[in-house]
């Protein structure tokens, strides 16, 4: 679990209290507050409706000058509530100040350094210790952003890995959520290989290591990225061996147990990367993950696309019945691990898909495998990396959703079927 510095998105303090009113009578009565997050409420009972509700935006919490008085300050106006004990009153007021704390008092924004259909980043320095980070700010206004945003906050406060980007606070506004996260002064992965001038099988082999260490984790978790492409892989830095972190967790999702099956429905992420059961009615699991991981080493080893989508369901799917095809001259120089480590991750059925865990055991990645020493510069095919970026999803009305023309009914694809035989 995430530990924030400066905020607390998942505070959740319920306690009976001794409300002082402010009234030209004062008086005490007891009753029971709770705060969710930014959520403030006041109740008669467990069973009330709340007597007082407020979203704490402005104000402020003090210790009173009375014992055990905790002094809150919303519009001007303070209300004196008294806890059980010394205990209580601490842990309210530490809650209260995380709900209260708002980005510009600890963070001095900087320029915008990326753009997303439903986000902004911008680099940005910590005032009290000058770090370096990067600030995400998502528009939360949409309801499905809102539910969106809701739950990448979730998964962040889940994650701790060395390979996932990481969270330092996420301040929730009315209509914003800033997600304010490590400063990767690497950049993208694929800008750091185009703009190198030699990267080797052996250099792929080290990135790779780490997207499949980040997806593991994410795995071991419940949780399924969705949206794996070159734009969400980031370096520490620009040195050797590269230092990959996987990041951009908008489209991610709990899994749900998988004694049930597929779990997940949602057509989503870039074209070019989705996993061909992510197109069908069926349901899908996290093996989608690794059908990305896989497309993505492709490119990394021949500089081009296992596949192209070009936004054609029927024809992407019907490429796909061939499976992935190694007779370009370029995978002669390619070591046998590394051919096969690819034609494991790009499996068409995803049940017989490598895992992210069998994945890190292949051989390819034994010290002892002999890899391909020559430069994927050499194969003059490292230009076409920048081209083979995922392509944006969004429809028209702005859903994060892939604009697909038809969804399949039918494994048919995965599952091979007679000549003829129709696949929806």
């Amino acid at each position: 679990m995430s530990h924030f510095e400066h905020t607390w998105p998942s505070i959740h303090l319920l306690s009976w209290m001794d409300i002082e009113s402010r009234g030209s009578k004062k008086s005490i009565k007891r009753r029971l507050v709770e705060l969710r997050g930014k959520h403030f409420t006041i109740r008669d009972d467990e069973r009330s409706v709340p007597r007082q509700e407020v979203y704490l935006n402005e104000g402020g919490v003090a210790k009173g000058e009375r014992e055990l008085e905790i002094v809150l300050t919303v519009k001007s106006k303070n209300v004196s509530m008294f806890p059980a004990d010394e205990v209580v009153r601490e842990r309210w007021i530490e809650g209260l100040f995380f709900a209260f704390a708002k980005l510009e008092h600890f963070y001095e924004i900087g320029p915008e350094i990326g753009r997303g259909a439903f986000s902004k980043v911008f680099r940005a320095r910590h005032k009290k210790t000058n770090r370096l980070c990067a600030v995400k700010v998502v528009d939360g206004s949409e309801g499905e952003n809102m539910q969106l945003t809701a739950r990448e906050t979730n998964i962040l406060l889940t994650c701790v890995h060395r390979n996932i980007i990481q969270t330092y606070d996420i301040f929730d506004g009315k209509r914003k959520v800033s997600f304010v996260m490590e400063y990767l002064s690497g950049g993208e992965l694929y800008d750091i290989i185009a703009e190198s001038k030699y990267f080797s099988e052996e250099n792929a082999r080290d990135a790779v290591g780490d997207i499949l260490g980040g997806v593991a984790y994410l795995h071991s978790q419940g949780i399924a990225h969705r949206d794996l492409k070159p734009e969400n892989l980031l370096c520490v830095n620009k040195d050797f061996p590269l230092h990959v972190k996987v990041t951009d967790f908008g489209l991610s999702n709990f899994l749900e147990s998988e004694k049930e099956g597929p779990m997940l429905r949602t057509v989503c992420g870039s074209m070019n990367y989705i996993a061909p059961e992510m197109l069908c009615a069926d349901g899908y699991g996290p093996e989608v993950d690794l059908w990305a991981c896989g497309v993505i080493l492709h490119v990394m080893l021949s500089g081009k696309l296992p596949f192209t989508f070009a936004n054609d369901t029927y024809q992407f799917l019907t490429s796909l019945k061939s499976g992935v095809a190694f007779d370009d001259a370029v995978w002669t120089t390619t070591s046998y691990e590394g051919r096969d480590l690819v034609a494991g991750l790009l499996e068409k059925n995803p049940r017989k898909r490598l895992t992210a865990k069998q994945a890190l055991h292949h051989s390819w990645f034994l010290k002892t495998t002999e890899l391909s020493k020559k430069s994927l510069r050499d194969l003059n095919k490292i230009r076409l990396l920048k081209s083979v970026r995922g392509s944006p999803t969004a429809t028209s009305t702005g859903s994060r959703k892939v604009n697909l023309p038809k969804r399949l009914n039918t494994m048919a694809i995965v599952e091979s079927k007679p000549k003829g035989t129709d696949f929806v």
